[in-house]
């Protein structure tokens, strides 16, 4: 299928499914014409989806690759169908027009401006069934179908299947059969050996954090226990400021005689003076 403005390959997005993990694919666009032109990826789906670039400005003949990324999902859909799309615009703009000039009103479709519009739909792969995983020597890990037909028929016999799986193992054990189960037992025994550093490193920091709760614990133990001691000290401190205050008080109330007193013993004399004259 050819287009005015741009080239879209591939004309489908598609991810590798595996649970909980992510995935990512990218798409290429290619600038056929002989002006500027911008795009802008959306999805119907965009909690689902991460689009970078989402939108960008490309010069004649030039082209973007677009990086889908799909978060990860717990479970695949039924089937491994998927309904969500994404929908390509572009539309030719001034050559001095950037990405920060791209706005949502340059793909409306008003008057005689154009804009293609592509719609790309999203396919689910299961891992066995993408290219990734690559047979030795680059030999395709299924064997064909003809030859397959033809070991079969040609040199199974009754009672001859144990002898068959045998010659399996061994052409398996030479490294000329099939060898996508020794990498996923690699990739097992890896994951395997990393929960379990993890498991120890996890171990180690809650022992740490034990160990800085219990100091943390003896700290503050300690620090109650000297405000306690403090507390009892300023009591009694006070107490005993109480005492030395109360006996000043005293001993100034009794240093000396009262005025009434000395002004009655100074009439007495005087009297008594009196009297003792006349006699």
């Amino acid at each position: 299928m050819s287009y005015d403005l741009v080239d879209i390959t591939p004309q489908d997005v598609k991810f590798i499914f595996e649970p909980r993990k992510q995935s990512s694919c990218s798409i290429r666009l290619a600038n056929k014409s002989d002006k500027h032109v911008a795009f802008k990826v959306k999805t119907t789906n965009p909690k689902k989806y991460s689009v970078r670039p989402n939108v960008g400005v490309f010069s004649p003949k030039a082209s973007r690759d677009v990086t889908i990324t799909m978060q990860a999902q717990r479970e695949p859909p039924l089937d491994m169908i998927c309904k969500d799309k994404f929908l390509v615009q572009a539309t030719a703009v001034p050559e001095e027009t950037s990405e920060e000039h791209v706005i949502s009103e340059m793909f409306s479709k008003d008057g005689e401006k154009y804009v293609q519009e592509n719609k790309l739909r999203v396919v689910l792969v299961s891992p066995s069934n993408s290219p990734v995983l690559l047979p030795v020597n680059e030999v395709h890990s299924h064997p064909p179908q003809n030859v397959l037909a033809d070991d079969v028929f040609g040199s199974v016999k009754v009672g001859t299947f144990p002898e068959l799986t045998e010659n399996i193992e061994l052409k398996q054990e030479n490294g000329t059969g099939l060898v996508e189960k020794k990498p996923l037992e690699t990739k097992a025994k890896k994951d395997v050996s990393e929960l379990e550093s993890l498991k120890e490193m996890m171990k180690s920091k809650l022992n740490e954090l034990e160990l800085q709760l219990s100091a943390a614990e003896a700290t503050i133990a300690r620090l109650t226990e000297e405000r306690r001691e403090i507390a009892q000290d300023r009591a009694s401190l006070q107490k005993e400021l109480a005492v030395m205050t109360s006996k000043k008080v005293v001993r100034k109330v009794q240093v000396g005689f009262p005025l009434m007193y000395v002004v009655m013993v100074a009439v007495i004399s005087i009297t008594l003076g009196c009297l003792l004259g006349r006699l």
